[in-house]
């Protein structure tokens, strides 16, 4: 598209990046200033490139965007899954900075996670989960 003169705009972007990630890839280049990189951090974050997706957020935050629900709650989840405490907290700063609130199941799955990283015992994740049944 660049090299016939082509223009593309924001909804142009996001939808080549959401079929790129429909077919498992992800293509970071197209990531431009001004084109919202939602998708492409949803696909980073689908791939357990949590690191990666930090770094998106960081870059989107400086360009004005905002990230979605749903790519925080992935990250969130990625860095649990390392049992990445410190990024785990940094994502949840700043989504509430950005106006998000982390609904239950995304509470649940932060307790849990600080708590078996703190302590190994297998009762204790199962206390976790019966106290935060809905």
């Amino acid at each position: 598209m660049e090299v016939g003169g082509v223009e593309a705009d924001v909804a142009v972007y996001n939808v080549l990046i959401g079929g790129l990630r429909k077919v498992g890839r992800v293509l970071e280049g197209m990531v431009r200033r001004g084109v919202c990189p939602n998708e492409v951090l949803c696909g980073l974050v689908e791939k357990g490139r949590v690191e990666e997706g930090k770094g998106v957020v960081e870059r989107m935050g400086k360009e004005g965007f905002v990230p979605s629900f749903g790519a925080y709650k992935g990250l969130v989840k990625g860095f649990c899954e390392k049992g990445r405490i410190g990024e785990v907290e940094w994502v949840v700063r700043d989504m509430v900075w950005k106006g998000f609130v982390p609904k239950m199941g995304m509470r649940r799955r932060i307790v849990k996670c600080v708590v078996e990283r703190e302590r190994s015992d297998e009762w204790v994740a199962g206390a976790i989960d019966g106290v935060f049944e809905d």
